[in-house]
């Protein structure tokens, strides 16, 4: 008797992002486009990567909120 490994996927590793890395409320992330959710996570990664040392330069920055979430 085998036992089969279970595969995660793609869809389960940005269910785990948005809901425990971004504590994104589960009825906000299932209407939320993954490209919304990747912005987001770029965001959470660059600004957890930077350890209060903020963004130096006009080139470092992200864009506007409403650039975001449009």
């Amino acid at each position: 008797m085998s036992i089969k490994k279970k595969t995660i996927g793609i869809g389960g590793w940005l269910y785990y992002l948005g809901i425990k890395i971004l504590s994104i409320p589960e009825k906000d992330f299932w209407k939320m486009t993954p490209r919304k959710l990747c912005i987001l996570a770029e965001l959470h990664y660059k600004y957890s990567q930077l350890n209060g040392k903020g963004v130096e330069d006009e080139e470092d920055s992200l864009g506007y909120i409403d650039e975001i979430f449009n």
